[in-house]
């Protein structure tokens, strides 16, 4: 073969290993974890400080999504925190089957659905119910100890009950509906103080 076509297959050959090199280092520099997120992966939960964490991202709306929590010494006691607004004008008008289910579980187990008195409220763990306001964002706090459940809404303490908690190892939580929203989530694999609440509020 003639110099000029050995010129040009030694061209050929310096650039694919140039663009070798560039995509290698920018493979090399991505975080081991990095994953595009897909329907099932649009939302996780990260570890921070204190035994709690967040979920990050976006839940999938009008669908459960489940997070597993870290191992404790005590898997009964457990805080969830987040600010949710329903719109209990649009839900009660689905008669008496509405119902949303916030938390899927054995405990936690809270459910938007009609109280006793006919209002939309919170049922907590099916033996607790609770007000709360239309069409505005409050806060929930949900806390079980070893042998009790408090729950506060505002950073106010609206109820507390004896009960044999149980472990908590997983929660399930419902992306947004067409009645309520949810953000602000914070998972606590302990049972935090009145004013650890209050500071979340």
């Amino acid at each position: 073969m003639s110099k000029k076509v050995w010129i040009i297959i030694g061209s050929v050959v310096v650039l694919l290993i140039i663009i070798t090199v560039i995509l290698m280092s920018n493979s090399a520099s991505l975080p081991s974890n990095t994953q595009q997120p897909g329907p099932e992966s649009q939302s996780q939960f990260v570890e921070g400080n204190n035994n709690c964490g967040k979920i990050v991202g976006i839940l999938k709306p009008s669908h459960i999504s489940s997070f597993q929590l870290p191992k404790t010494n005590d898997q009964r006691l457990f805080t969830i925190s987040c600010k949710l607004k329903v719109n209990k004008t649009k839900l009660a008008s689905e008669g008496p089957q509405a119902k949303i289910h916030v938390l899927e579980g054995p405990s936690p187990k809270i459910t938007i659905a009609p109280m006793t008195f006919g209002t939309i409220g919170l049922n907590i763990n099916g033996n607790m119910e609770i007000g709360i306001p239309n069409d505005e964002w409050f806060h929930l706090v949900y806390v079980q100890k070893a042998s009790s459940v408090l729950v506060y809404i505002n950073g106010q303490l609206e109820e507390k009950q004896k009960n044999n908690s149980v472990s908590v190892n997983e929660v399930s939580i419902s992306g947004d509906t067409e009645w309520h929203k949810i953000k602000d989530i914070t998972l606590c694999t302990r049972a935090l103080n009145l004013y650890e609440v209050q500071n979340l509020s």
